[in-house]
């Protein structure tokens, strides 16, 4: 499909995020039965799993799905969950945006903490219809097992912020910038 698709862009890119997706899944499948220990962590560059969620989920956004990142916003963490609660973040400002919306991500470091902030310009936090989803159950089980916080307020756009942050380090050991 990958050799009738190349002359195309386009359909080459949505094929690449559709493989993406699938990939995603099935990480998500695999890590389903396992327990929740500092085994899971890893070194991840917090930017890159953003940008990589973001661009899977602007494939059935409606709205403007905009991304501002500093380089190497690096923490110990598990990526899974991280991609797990990124998307629950950012699927939840899409709904609340609307199909003519905007969503802002941004990806910063402030001193010892990795910052991962979700903006939109819909009608704000809680006017939104719920759906039955564990979204941001699952953010809050991450953020609390990566000992971080979770704030929620009112976007510059209009709509709700909700801030995640959490520390570059996990029990003591500190991850460390790498200068080429």
């Amino acid at each position: 499909v990958e050799a009738e698709v190349a002359e195309d862009a386009g359909v080459a890119e949505r094929l690449r995020l559709i493989c993406h997706e699938v990939d995603w899944i099935a990480e998500l499948v695999s890590s389903s039965g396992s327990t929740d220990s500092d085994q899971d962590f890893s070194v991840v560059d917090v930017g890159a799993v953003v940008a990589s969620t973001c661009s899977s989920v602007s494939l059935s956004a409606g709205c403007d799905v905009r991304i501002v990142q500093e380089p190497a916003v690096m923490a110990l963490t598990d990526e899974t969950a991280l991609r797990r609660s990124t998307r629950n973040l950012v699927d939840n400002a899409v709904r609340a945006a609307g199909p003519d919306g905007t969503v802002e991500v941004a990806v910063r470091r402030e001193g010892s903490r990795a910052v991962l902030e979700v903006s939109d310009d819909g009608p704000g936090f809680g006017r939104v219809p719920t759906q039955q989803g564990l979204g941001l159950v699952t953010v809050r089980r991450f953020v609390s097992r990566v000992r971080g916080t979770l704030d929620i307020g009112r976007s510059r756009l209009g709509g709700a912020r909700l801030t995640l942050s959490m520390p570059t380090h996990v029990g003591g050991l500190v991850t460390q910038r790498h200068s080429a």
